[in-house]
């Protein structure tokens, strides 16, 4: 699930088995954000801290992102525990993502009254030197299951290819349809 328009927020994303869920932001103008979890504002695993992509170099495509470090949070663990609720705080100041397991669901959330001031701290807090209300206009939100995109492809390669048997992501899903018939969106 994703939002898009000027910038994008890629509020839940992975690939193949991964089970943790990552949040990663996507920035044309200008958008750095320090590591949280050093400063005690988030409990997820920084992967990089410049947002900033440049469509004419392709610099900066992974953009800026959390792990969560909930391995329930994504793929087949989060099956297993049927779910849960995913959140995001968007403001001027700041984007901040949570996961909740179905057991630990705020209340105020199943009320439907969120009040993210009164939950635990977020897997990912994007604060810093990015102005929000720049970076992400107009968004627009997608909900979509994905397959062979380059971030799947590659690490497809590196991960899947020896347990699968296939020679890349898109013969792994075009020979086996099968696998795919508990994906949801």
């Amino acid at each position: 699930m994703w939002t898009t328009g000027t910038g994008e927020i890629n509020i839940i994303e992975n690939v193949n088995d991964v089970t943790n869920v990552k949040t990663t932001l996507h920035t044309l103008g200008q958008c750095n954000v320090p590591d949280s979890t050093a400063q005690a504002g988030e409990t997820g695993t920084l992967t990089n801290t410049n947002c900033t992509y440049d469509p004419v170099t392709g610099k900066g495509d992974e953009g800026c992102g959390v792990f969560s470090t909930d391995d329930y949070s994504f793929g087949g663990k989060f099956n297993s525990i049927n779910g849960g609720v995913y959140a995001m705080e968007w403001t001027s100041d700041w984007v901040k993502t949570w996961f909740f397991r179905r057991d630990a669901i705020p209340s105020d959330i199943t009320a439907g009254n969120p009040i993210p001031s009164n939950w635990p701290l977020p897997y990912g807090n994007f604060a810093g030197d990015c102005d929000f209300d720049a970076n992400f206009q107009n968004q627009r939100i997608i909900l979509d299951n994905s397959f062979c995109g380059s971030w799947a492809k590659v690490d497809f390669e590196n991960t899947c290819a020896a347990t699968t048997g296939a020679s890349s992501c898109a013969a792994y899903v075009g020979n086996n349809p099968q696998a795919f018939t508990d994906m949801y969106v």
